[in-house]
């Protein structure tokens, strides 16, 4: 299950830094997003949300930090 999380955290972290490159025509491509700040507003939301998530992801089970 932590690896899933963890996938599923990294895949948001890159899907969130593509929204905010384009956002700030920064990436390339030619989609709705491109140039709109608001949207690079949002791919960073998205992001950090993906940084949490890999991180409560990793972090150590209870079991582990008892010992």
């Amino acid at each position: 299950m932590r690896g899933l999380l963890t996938l599923l955290g990294v895949l948001t972290v890159v899907l969130g830094a593509v929204l905010a490159l384009q956002g700030y025509s920064l990436f390339p491509g030619k989609t709705v997003v491109h140039g709109d700040h608001k949207w690079a507003l949002y791919g960073a939301c998205l992001a950090l949300g993906g940084f949490v998530l890999t991180g409560w992801a990793r972090r150590p089970s209870r079991s582990r930090r008892s010992r």
